[in-house]
């Protein structure tokens, strides 16, 4: 290994990009359109391959609902429960792990001079509750 060896820096290729209407980097050929989509079966045809499933691994038809069933009530009511919830338990738990390992301050309201028991300004005057005296 000699010191008085230069460097040999790799030679970069220039970049040209290609549109898919130019030809093939190895022949004059255009290059072929892209495909079609595959097609869909129209609404409202049945799928052939589920119905030549026997009944047993059907899926089951869907029941209606009725939203007047006690069963239904009550599931409605825990959703919303837990959709209105969800909000405050995540809020809550985010600012007493802040508080708790992030060490942030507590908030705490501003104290007037009115609540602790002092009286208010008409009351110290010897006004008689704002009447206007008479």
């Amino acid at each position: 290994m000699s010191s008085n060896q230069p460097k040999k820096t790799p030679k970069t290729l220039p970049y040209q990009p290609r549109l898919a209407s130019e030809t093939r980097p190895g022949g004059s050929e255009p290059a072929p359109a892209p495909a079609a989509p595959p097609k869909r079966p129209a609404a409202g045809t049945t799928n052939t391959a589920a119905a030549s499933l026997p009944e047993s691994l059907r899926a089951p038809k869907p029941r209606p609902v009725d939203p007047s069933s006690p069963a239904y009530k009550a599931a409605s009511r825990k959703y919303v429960r837990t959709m209105i919830a969800m909000p405050i338990l995540l809020v809550t738990s985010w600012v007493l792990f802040d508080r708790l390992a992030r060490g942030a301050e507590v908030k705490t309201f501003k104290e007037t001079p009115y609540s602790s028991g002092e009286q208010l300004p008409a009351q110290q005057a010897g006004g008689n509750g704002g009447d206007g005296g008479v």
